[in-house]
């Protein structure tokens, strides 16, 4: 049987890591052949792989689990039955990549079973770095108001107040604190 593994991207080393200790490129092949293979049945992620300059088969290998897998969660990556389980992975490039979203390489964050949108993220790194709603709107050259309903439909889906967005935002790994 094979065991858990988890992947882990850190932002400030812009290191990849199996089960948070062992550098990428140190991993045991035998615990990459289900996310080998699911790659490699995937020939629209292989191009965008290519088109963000991973000419190597280990490059690429390594650029998709940093999209793909490369957040921290509350669920292995590789379950121990070979199940895979993708997580939203805060990678560096969030907000300027122009793959993010791709299906079958970047997911965008889910919680409590909704999908967020790159302003929903946004939105909640800039409360999380401090920002009052005015600077907000400010820095994504638009109104208050389209910023004060952003926030609020956070606060609706969610059942939540303003301050819980920063709270909700840290413990699903989607900001960076």
């Amino acid at each position: 049987m094979q065991k858990r593994i988890e992947f882990h991207y850190n932002d400030k080393t812009k290191e990849l890591y199996v089960s948070t200790t062992v550098p990428f490129e140190d991993a045991n092949p035998d615990d990459l052949t289900e996310v080998t293979e699911e790659m490699l049945e995937k020939p629209t992620v292989l191009k965008a792989l290519r088109l963000m300059g991973c000419s190597s088969f280990p490059q690429q290998l390594k650029q998709y689990v940093t999209c793909l897998y490369g957040g921290n969660d509350d669920k292995p990556d590789i379950e121990e039955n070979g199940n895979v389980n993708p997580d939203y992975s805060h990678c560096g490039k969030r907000g300027n990549c122009k793959f993010e979203g791709l299906p079958g390489l970047c997911s965008l964050p889910i919680i409590d079973g909704k999908k967020l949108t790159r302003s929903d993220i946004d939105i909640a790194q800039r409360l999380t770095d401090g920002k009052i709603r005015k600077e907000i709107a400010a820095e994504r050259f638009t109104s208050i108001h389209t910023v004060n309903a952003q926030i609020r439909k956070w606060c609706k889906n969610f059942g939540i107040h303003q301050a819980e967005i920063i709270k909700k935002s840290i413990k699903a790994g989607i900001v960076n604190f």
